[in-house]
């Protein structure tokens, strides 16, 4: 990848937003030499050169809520959220699912290309590197949500699936009955004659 990257340990985690081509693996231990900037909640390099210098087992994700990342400034930190998955987009060869716990929303990004066949009303738990989306209020980064970039569809796991009775299917079937039962009235009408 060329970026956007991201780099964690204990003090916490930081974004490679541009960096030249190289073959990195989660849990490679690597150097990072670039320009700095302030990011909203963690600094931001830019024009990096990374150099791999170890490896080490991968990280395990946090579990969290939404509340958690954002009162805690979880940011560019890997995490595991778990909720409804309410809607599934793609844009740019990119798939955007929708995560609902309890009256939030978070948005889980999945690389280019990889899709996922989870249904729409699924418990679904989710791990990936957690981006705090804000917008500057003078001095101030004010979060108004997150993104969890995924790494894989493989960090998707259905905890339990939906209810076949969704909305759509009870409509479809009073629709039908209401179909069977005017067909009747009028075979019942006919006989009548």
């Amino acid at each position: 990848p060329t970026g956007p990257t991201w780099l964690s340990d204990d003090t916490g985690g930081v974004m490679i937003a541009s960096h030249a081509r190289g073959a990195f693996a989660i849990g490679d231990v690597v150097k990072a030499i670039g320009f700095p900037e302030a990011g909203a909640f963690n600094p931001v390099l830019r024009s990096a050169a990374l150099s791999k210098v170890g490896r080490h087992a991968p990280p395990a994700a946090t579990p969290m809520t939404l509340d958690d990342i954002l009162e805690d400034g979880w940011d560019a930190k890997l995490a595991e959220v778990e909720g409804y998955l309410t809607d599934r987009a793609t844009s740019s060869g990119r798939e955007r699912l929708t995560i609902v716990q309890g009256t939030r929303a978070i948005s889980a990004e999945l690389p280019d290309g990889q899709s996922t066949r989870i249904e729409v009303g699924s418990l679904v738990k989710v791990t990936g590197v957690s981006v705090i989306d804000a917008t500057a209020a003078g001095n101030i980064a004010i979060p108004r949500g997150v993104t969890l970039h995924l790494r894989s569809a493989h960090d998707i796991a259905v905890v339990a699936h939906p209810s076949w009775w969704t909305a759509q299917r009870t409509l479809t079937l009073a629709a039908g009955l209401v179909l069977v039962t005017l067909a009747t009235l009028g075979w019942v009408g006919l006989l009548r004659r």
